[in-house]
């Protein structure tokens, strides 16, 4: 086939992909252009048209193609399925506690890729698209949901079973791909194992014995004396080995005395692995103070420990910060940026805020605030960081940390829908412009201006209303200097239908700020 040829069915073929696409086509144009499609396949398997072939079976057979494309990836360990329903998916997860990433279909919307690990408390999903720029952008943002590839998954587990001192038996991977149950293979296993191919390689002796007679029936002396001998060695086989009424010999490995670790593993009682605890100092140096060092809680392994630092001199920080250290870290939290996050509850009620030292990097910050966070039954709405030299003492005053986690630190994630809190004492709730507001929730966010240091509530009267004893309210912040004027805001509220909607009004004066 000339260059030409393979140009004009390379052709033909993105047209008829355009049709069935693009196009309104009844039954028989489309099973008609199908049926092309496949001629032009037969004619051509060259790798010109490998890449065409690929995007007619994601079109045609998209879940056979979303578990071949998973399963070729780096990530193919972790894969929990394909779907084309996103609550079925979530269930995936919630319901059976299962970790990883799926993918989600839908014939008008395109692909997405949803991801759930340890350090997430609601699955990361990615925009919709194409397969391929769905699975880019999860590994574009690994920082932010941080799934394991296929060999550092492989490695950890490795890691961890090492950790275990106890003998371990010889696990067989499942064949599905979405099973990740590891099979410990015992004695007893390895003996009907052997019965089975035993008892195969007899049977199989006995067909061919048989065909092989049948295929020599013609000559009748050879058919004879072959038949006598198969029958011979048939007779010696089951006398020796298959006969029910020849008595076995006792074996000794199959009626031995079980070991140490198989009784161990054959108990249905479930024994505690000691757990070798991290020891940690008493005290440490914390900046210019001493702080009291408490395991939050032990582990198996000193990556996954967490050291709370309390002030003995100063108790009242605990009102506004919780301060906690990576355990590995002890001797080298000082060359690494501090971590801030603020905590929440599951009503999305602001708790305090969580500042975490010595985390290597922004994979292990999310991973361990979230760890404690679980922990703690509270939730993370957004995580910052910044340099110890831009920290500095701050964190020992509520006004200061507010300041440090506003202007000097900078975004690693924050959930979706997020506005940042502003502490309750910092705000001057009386109104000065009166009007009918939108009923509100625990996220909706209050509306202020600055004007000469001092914050006024512009929009919030209802979401204030809640609860008296709030530390902080989700807002959003208009100033003086973008040239927002009180009768400027009166003049666009006099405008707007009531009740008004915070975002509503927001949107407005910020439109008016850019005309």
């Amino acid at each position: 086939m000339n260059v030409l040829e393979k140009a004009q069915l390379l052709k033909e073929l993105h047209d008829l992909l355009n049709h069935l696409e693009n196009r309104s086509l009844n039954f028989f144009e489309i099973a008609k252009s199908k049926d092309r499609i496949k001629q032009i396949f037969k004619l051509c398997d060259e790798p010109i048209f490998h890449k065409q072939q690929a995007e007619f079976k994601l079109r045609s057979q998209p879940k056979a193609s979303a578990i071949e494309f998973a399963q070729q990836s780096a990530y193919g360990l972790s894969f929990v399925g394909y779907f084309d329903q996103e609550a079925l998916l979530l269930e995936q997860f919630n319901s059976q506690h299962q970790l990883g990433w799926g993918l989600l279909h839908h014939n008008n919307a395109g692909w997405k890729v949803i991801v759930y690990t340890p350090q997430l408390t609601q699955p990361w999903q990615s925009a919709w698209g194409t397969l391929d720029q769905s699975f880019a952008e999860m590994q574009t943002h690994h920082a932010e949901h941080g799934l394991l590839a296929d060999e550092d998954l492989l490695h950890t587990q490795q890691t961890f079973v090492e950790s275990v001192e106890i003998p371990a038996e010889p696990i067989v991977k499942a064949n599905s791909p979405y099973c990740f149950d590891e099979v410990t293979v015992t004695e007893e296993t390895r003996l009907d194992e052997a019965e089975l191919a035993l008892s195969h390689e007899h049977t199989t002796a006995e067909a061919e014995a048989e065909a092989e007679a049948e295929a020599e029936a013609e000559a009748e002396a050879e058919a004879e004396a072959e038949a006598e001998a198969i029958n011979m060695q048939t007779e010696v086989l089951n006398q020796t080995e298959f006969s029910s009424s020849t008595p076995l010999i006792p074996d000794p490995i199959i009626q031995r005395t079980p070991t140490l670790t198989e009784e161990l593993f054959s108990t249905p009682v479930v024994e505690d692995i000691p757990i070798h605890e991290f020891v940690a100092p008493e005290h440490i140096a914390l900046f210019k103070l001493k702080a009291q060092v408490q395991v939050v809680s032990p582990k198996a392994s000193i990556d996954d420990t967490l050291l709370r630092l309390n002030i003995e001199a100063m108790p009242e920080l605990d009102q506004h910060v919780t301060m906690i250290m990576h355990a590995d870290a002890l001797d080298t939290w000082q060359n690494m940026p501090a971590t801030l996050a603020e905590q929440i509850d599951s009503d999305h009620k602001f708790i305090k805020y969580i500042l975490l030292f010595g985390a290597h990097d922004h994979s292990a910050a999310m991973r361990l605030l979230n760890q404690y966070c679980r922990d703690a039954h509270l939730h993370i709405a957004a995580i910052k960081e910044l340099s110890l030299n831009s920290l500095g003492m701050d964190f020992t005053d509520a006004n200061l940390l507010f300041l440090a986690y506003q202007q000097r630190a900078h975004f690693l994630w924050s959930m979706d829908h997020y506005y940042p809190y502003i502490p309750s004492h910092l705000v001057h709730t009386q109104k000065f412009i009166l009007f009918e507001e939108a009923p509100a929730t625990r996220q909706t966010p209050i509306l202020l201006l600055l004007e000469r240091n001092k914050t006024r509530v512009i929009h919030g009267e209802n979401r204030m209303a809640f609860d008296g004893s709030e530390l902080a309210y989700p807002y959003l912040l208009l100033s003086r200097q973008q040239d927002i004027t009180w009768q400027r805001i009166h003049n666009i509220i006099l405008e707007m239908p009531q009740p008004i909607d915070v975002l509503t009004l927001y949107d407005a004066l910020k439109q008016t700020e850019i005309e």
